[in-house]
């Protein structure tokens, strides 16, 4: 059970509950993955924490359980514990909920943090010149380290070319495109697509 200071109760008297949580949060570290910390000011018959992810902050599912670090469940001095969620997408705002469980099995709901990764992968991607006589270049610029497809189609949806780039903030390729006609340049990285159209004017 918590106790963040005191617990207020019905009539107005205060009661302290056998575990004090004086910190719960979560937090995007670098837009990879999301870090969420708590502290115990006191623990008495604590068994562990149940930690909780929703998406909705109604439906939840387990992420994980840690046990208690006090000896025996109790403890009177400060106790850190955290746990990083990596299974995350960005642009989606995560709930977390812990659940204390005393040693009797009794559970316990804290309060809700939330936090969330942001998309920062791709800057921009140009393709020039248009029209060309087949020799055009993609030029893509990185925000982060992240893989990224290219993959040109002509007007009939046929994949003309094709590869998979990864391991660089920017790039610039050279390709050679020996048809007349309009095609789709399209760079597709695990969080957005850029696309561009070009015109190919061979002799």
């Amino acid at each position: 059970m918590w106790a963040i200071k005191t617990l207020v109760l019905r009539g107005g008297s205060t009661t302290a509950l056998p575990v004090t949580l004086v910190d719960f949060t979560a937090e995007a570290v670098d837009n990879k993955y999301i870090h969420i910390p708590w502290e115990t000011a006191s623990e008495i018959n604590n068994k562990g924490f149940h930690l909780m992810r929703s998406t909705d902050a109604l439906t939840w599912e387990a992420l994980t359980t840690v046990p208690s670090k006090a000896s025996g469940g109790n403890s009177s001095s400060n106790l850190s514990y955290s746990y990083d969620d990596h299974t995350v997408i960005p642009n989606k705002v995560y709930y977390y909920q812990l659940i204390q469980e005393d040693v009797d099995g009794n559970e316990t709901p804290s309060i809700i943090a939330s936090a969330m990764i942001t998309s920062t992968r791709v800057s921009s991607m140009v393709c020039y010149p248009s029209p060309s006589s087949g020799d055009i270049t993609i030029a893509v610029s990185l925000s982060d380290i992240s893989p990224a497809t290219i993959e040109i189609t002509n007007l009939l949806g046929q994949v003309v070319y094709s590869e998979e780039l990864s391991g660089d903030n920017s790039f610039q390729k050279q390709i050679q495109l020996n048809s007349s006609g309009q095609y789709e340049v399209r760079v597709t990285t695990p969080d957005k697509v850029f696309t561009q159209k070009i015109v190919v004017l061979t002799k």
